[in-house]
């Protein structure tokens, strides 16, 4: 009952002490359970405290007579504000998950099992008391001062934004002291520290008015009714009030509940209409395909909701997703309502909901349509209502986002679907069972449709410091089950053994259709009883390969005998019969491959005519030799007439991704690689549909702030090209708006975790050194050893995570990367441009600022520059001295900088078009101390720190990393054979990490790095076992799955593609192998891993650059100098002068020994 001082319970429940309003509640009301908490084993229902206010409260109760009033805590808080000191607090809890666990420490602490706090103070905005949890808010500060600033922040729901508070939830924590400090109790003494608080979930039985059983539950209402039943299954049956009037209804219904609305509409003439009334339209599920209906419903602007045939696959609504979002739709909802199971029946498949949410949109759960039994009553649908809990609840445990319910007051009298509704009086108590479980399993997000996808502002906030968690745990959460694909069909599976071909045909009498249609012309296998499905990868050898191509083009002649034919991958659409299937999209001849036609030939050739030569002349496409064409523009069926290196009939492979993922890897491969979409964020590594939600999810955040930072463009931009500040691409990424745009871009999650990643291993890299240039220096030398230096053209567009991913970049990735460790160890720092030749060539040094000299590394020797002390060089030293360069120079190779260069040196700020934006440094003032990553640039500011160093009077911004966002930008677009093979060069390095998961989770925990020491571990429990990122790194290139033995990969892989593939990736593992065990310090064990690296391998020949120098240095760390040197001066890479310096500093060394 309300009648204490606060009624904090009774407020949340939003009962009122008035007699009457309690008998009320006593006859009519219902039960609800919530949870408790239990401190040293005693039960609270609402809140423990530890602090300030317990001690408070400690005071009150000593001086207490009687009943207590809000003024009875005026003269105990004014002493406690007095004298209270505020001692330092050491807590450690579990989270929701067994595996989840932290510390943290602070001077006031909250344990909150629902949101409010005595005031109406919102200390834990997101605390529910369903979910079995509970929320722990520290706050770390403690002072007088501090109180009011917290309290202020409080009022305006702003602390839990602020760095210095945490609120986690948990399923226990304890509470430590060296001082003696009180807890409170719901307001009552509890005693004092130590303190071990649990959660008693549903401890709690209360009774609510029936309305405040839902109203209490942390979810989201949308409300569905329908103007027009257009699919009932009588000619007689009721259908509905019709459009006008149902959505006046609808209109009336949101306007006087102010809950949002949703209906389905069932023509595309419609859609306008419903989407100015409902904010959420709804497609039926025997529409879900129609293209014209899902078009006019992303025309509306609004959110839409697509329920999945009955009679289609999850997988196949990737269609419906890529339709609405081609069309402008970015806010997608997906329902799962059964699948046609014989006659009239539906059953579920819990499976389709994970796999529609790996399709990256919201997925709801359709509960009473699915125990729908079509046409079971004769006339009318039937139902069994009785199922729709259990399998609501299987959903709730799944992780949809949504449920859909129909119900009625009286469901037996209902007009419509009354056989499977859910009475309206039992709607609350069903809802409150199934939403304990939601919370129990800890799904991410409680959001409406209505409102964009997103909840409250609170809600989005109290997500955040969990999205840090999981941006930490990535690595820990890349999924492993991952199936390579299987081949189906080649000549293996033949039934002569020998290839199968095929002819390539357009649907009949369709004029200008694809050619999309395969037919087996060698009689020698069967498409239906290979199982043959829709999705399935057709490979189809038809076209020379690119290098054939170019001779083709050049000479016009080619031995049709030295030809080898190139895979194009196809998607299987259908299968026709037992010998015809028909492809998307259709087959296409690549853009380099022409055609030379006499004039008379074309004028023969059936379909050419020669109509049209005068034009082709003036388009250039004639001359001396006849008519040059792009093999597009003449009909395949015409074209292995005039192409004798075409194989024709062309032979085919079919192969099988295993899972729903490698699907969409398989997709986004093949959309990057021929078509360039999308141009940025394409990469499709075992994490990306993780890093996806982890984006959107920061968004949320970002949406659920009251106010937005704005930042003005930083006037170093202007130092930048004009065709890179000015012209497009590049100028849509800098302009003012879209530095303050206000959601982290699809591509952008990517970059957050570039960032984290370079914060790990400048964490365990950089070692315990306060001045900047020994951190540095551990820094850069960590990058010329785990960063090959390469100029290989396939290098030129990548970003820093895609360097430190393959271990391979040119000088100018070396100094990012290095830039981007600095930056996470706060190390200022720079790269200096320096002209050398008259070509316009250019050197690249780094810098790093400490004690206001700029320190100098060189990235192409893959050394710091050398003062004449044997230091590091600063630049002061070599522009008052340039002679000091000398050394550096090597009789076949000399230093390419002279003082000349140095006159015109031009030194540059790093920074990318997210690193000076708003959101980036939004998101980074939310963190703190140790773990904190670095996101925002201040460029100007940095520019200005740069102009108080000696010798540097300009600072620019550095082009690189808008010239490399332009190249890519330019590369999706290319429609020529140079961005063909570059696209088709890039899909193919993702594959190893695409195809076995293993090895990139490896790379992930390589980089990093955490190493507990047994005391940590054992705070988390006697069980657990030390985390050693290195040595779960180590156990993952080692296993099986990513360096299988030869006789493993001869025997079990038989195609040449995937065979290439896995090669690379073993030989990829067993490098980095190398390369940790020489971060490790065990260079014998690093030394043979090195000489496993199968060089003799064609597709692995880019490695022995790496293996050189890796067993190099690994000779070094064992004292071997003399071969150490030796090895070094056999090299011939693009580090060779580099080297050189470095052979010769060992072989002087060796001497003096």
């Amino acid at each position: 009952m309300p009648a204490g001082t606060e009624n904090l319970l009774a407020k949340y429940l939003d009962q009122q002490a008035r007699p009457r309003a309690l008998a009320d509640l006593l006859t009519d009301g219902v039960e609800v359970r919530l949870d408790a908490g239990e401190a040293n084993g005693r039960l609270f229902a609402l809140m423990i405290s530890v602090g300030f206010d317990a001690d408070v409260v400690h005071r009150v109760h000593n001086s207490r007579r009687g009943n207590i009033t809000h003024l009875a805590y005026a003269k105990p808080f004014i002493d406690a504000l007095r004298i209270y000191k505020y001692p330092s607090l050491r807590t450690a809890w579990r989270g929701p998950d067994a595996d989840t666990a932290g510390a943290t420490a602070g001077r006031w602490l909250f344990g909150m099992n629902l949101p409010r706090y005595a005031q109406g103070l919102p200390i834990a905005p997101e605390a529910s008391g369903i979910d079995g949890l509970i929320d722990l808010c520290v706050f770390k500060r403690g002072y007088a001062s501090s109180a009011v600033w917290y309290l202020w922040h409080l009022l305006r729901r702003r602390h839990h934004q602020l760095p210095s508070v945490s609120i986690t939830r948990c399923r226990e924590f304890t509470v430590e002291a060296d001082d003696q400090v009180p807890y409170q109790l719901d307001g009552d003494p509890g005693g004092f520290l130590p303190v071990t608080v649990r959660s008693a979930p549903q401890r709690l039985t209360c009774i609510v008015r029936p309305e405040q059983a839902v109203d209490t539950l942390p979810i989201n209402l949308v409300f569905k009714a329908s103007f027009d039943k257009a699919n009932r299954t009588s000619l007689d049956a009721y259908r509905g009030p019709g459009i006008d009037e149902g959505l006046r209804i609808l209109q009336q219904v949101g306007s006087q509940t102010g809950l949002p609305t949703t209906t389905d509409f069932h023509e595309s003439t419609q859609a306008a209409s419903v989407g100015q009334v409902c904010d959420l339209l709804q497609v039926p599920a025997f529409l879900a395909r129609q293209t014209d209906l899902l078009t006019a419903a992303a025309a509306t602007g609004k959110a839409v909701n697509v329920k999945k045939g009955q009679f289609m696959a999850p997988w196949d609504m990737q269609h419906v997703v890529t339709k609405l979002a081609g069309s402008g739709c970015d806010n997608i909802l997906l329902t799962e309502r059964g699948t046609f199971f014989g006659y009239g029946r539906l059953v579920n498949d819990m499976r389709a909901l994970v796999q529609m949410r790996e399709l990256g949109v919201p997925v709801v759960f359709d509960a009473t349509h699915s125990v729908q039994e079509p046409g079971g009553l004769g006339g009318a649908t039937g139902g069994n209502r009785e199922m729709v809990e259990p399998l609501a609840k299987a959903a709730a445990a799944m992780g949809v986002e949504a449920l859909f319910l129909e119900t009625h007051p009286d469901p037996d009298q209902s007009p419509s679907d009354g056989a499977n509704m859910v009475p309206l009086s039992e709607i609350p108590q069903l809802l409150r069972r199934i939403v304990a479980i939601r919370c129990r399993k800890r799904v991410e997000s409680r959001y409406s449709a209505g409102n964009g996808g997103m909840g409250t502002a609170k809600e989005a906030a109290a997500m955040l410091e969990s999205d840090f968690v999981k941006l930490d745990k990535l690595a820990d959460n890349v999924p492993l089950e991952l199936s390579p694909p299987t081949v189906l069909l080649d000549p293996r599976f033949s039934t002569d053994g020998k290839d199968v071909l095929v002819t390539v045909s357009q649907p009949e009498a369709t004029p200008g259709a694809p050619w999309n249609t395969l037919e087996i012309v060698s009689g020698n296998a069967n498409f239906r009883n290979l199982g043959v499905r829709p999705n399935d990868i057709i490979k189809l050898y038809l076209f020379p390969d690119s290098e054939t191509r170019d001779r083709q083009n050049a000479t016009g002649e080619v031995d049709a005998q030295m030809v080898t034919h190139e895979a194009t991958d196809l998607i299987v659409a259908q299968v026709l019969s037992d010998t015809r299937l028909q492809v998307l999209e259709g087959v296409r001849p690549p853009r380099n491959l022409t055609v030379r036609i006499s004039e008379d030939d074309y004028a023969e050739v059936t379909g050419m005519g020669i109509q049209g030569l005068d034009a082709l002349r003036d388009q250039g496409k004639v001359d001396a030799f006849g008519v040059n064409l792009p093999a597009d523009e003449i009909p395949l069926s015409v074209l292995p007439n005039l192409v004798p290196t075409m194989a024709w009939p062309p032979r085919i492979e079919i192969w099988r991704n295993q899972d729903v993922q490698m699907q969409a890897i398989s997709r986004a491969l093949g959309a990057y690689a021929k078509n360039g979409e999308p141009a940025i964020g394409w990469e499709p590594t075992p994490d990306a549909q993780e890093i996806a939600r982890l984006t959107e999810s920061f968004n949320r955040w970002l949406r659920s702030r009251q106010t937005t930072e704005v930042v003005e463009p930083p006037q170093l931009l202007q130092t930048l090209p004009e065709r890179l500040r000015t012209k497009q691409p590049t100028s849509d990424y800098l302009s003012p708006a879209a530095l303050n745009r206000d959601t982290f871009a699809d591509h952008e999650g990517r970059l957050i975790q570039q960032a984290s990643w370079a914060r790990d291993i400048a964490a365990w890299t950089a070692g315990d050194a306060f001045d900047p240039l020994p951190r540095a220096e551990r820094l850069f030398d960590w990058v010329v050893r785990n960063v090959t230096l390469s100029d290989s053209p396939r290098l030129r567009n990548h970003r820093p995570w895609q360097t430190l991913a393959y271990g391979r970049g040119g000088a100018a990735k070396r100094a990012w990367v290095f830039s981007m460790l600095c930056r996470q160890q706060r190390i200022p720092s720079c790269v200096i441009t320096l002209p050398i030749g008259a070509e316009g060539e250019a050197w690249l040094w780094c810098g790093i600022v400490d004690h206001n000299q700029l320190y100098l590394f060189d990235p192409q020797l893959g050394l710091p520059l050398p003062a004449a002390n044997g230091k590091v060089a600063t630049l002061a030293q070599v522009k008052e001295d340039p002679s000091v360069l000398d050394v550096l120079s090597q009789p076949e190779l000399p230093y390419p900088v002279d003082a000349d260069s140095l006159d015109n040196a031009q030194v540059a700020v790093v920074a990318e078009p997210l690193s000076l934006s708003s959101r980036a440094a939004q998101l980074q003032e939310q963190q703190s101390g140790s773990t904190a990553i670095v996101l925002h640039v201040e460029a100007d500011a940095a520019a200005e720190l740069l102009k108080q160093v000696p010798g540097i009077e300009e600072v620019v911004l550095w082009p690189h990393p808008f010239e490399n966002l332009r190249r890519e930008l330019l590369l999706a677009e290319a429609e020529n054979t140079a961005g063909d093979t570059a696209r088709n060069a890039a899909a193919l390095d993702v594959r190893p990490f695409a195809w076995v998961p293993q090895l990139w989770k490896a790379r992930m925990l390589h980089f990093r790095g955490t190493l507990e020491t047994e005391r940590e571990a054992k705070k988390k429990g006697v069980l657990h076992d030390p985390v050693n990122d290195h040595r779960a790194a180590a156990q993952l290139y080692l296993s099986p799955r990513v360096r299988p033995s030869g006789k493993t990969l001869n025997q079990v892989v038989q195609n040449d593609e995937r065979l290439r593939i896995y090669h690379r990736t073993k030989a990829d593992a067993t490098l980095w192998l190398g390369q940790l065990k020489n971060e490790e310090g065990e260079y014998a064990q690093a030394l043979q891993w090195f000489e496993r690296v199968d060089l003799d391998a064609p597709e692995n020949a880019h490695l022995a650059d790496a293996v050189r120098y890796g067993s190099a240095r690994a000779l070094e760390g064992l004292g071997r100098l003399d071969e150490a040197a030796e090895l070094y001066r056999s090299d011939d890479s693009p580090q060779r002068l580099g080297n050189l310096i470095r052979a010769d500093r060992l072989l002087n060394a060796s001497n003096q020994q």
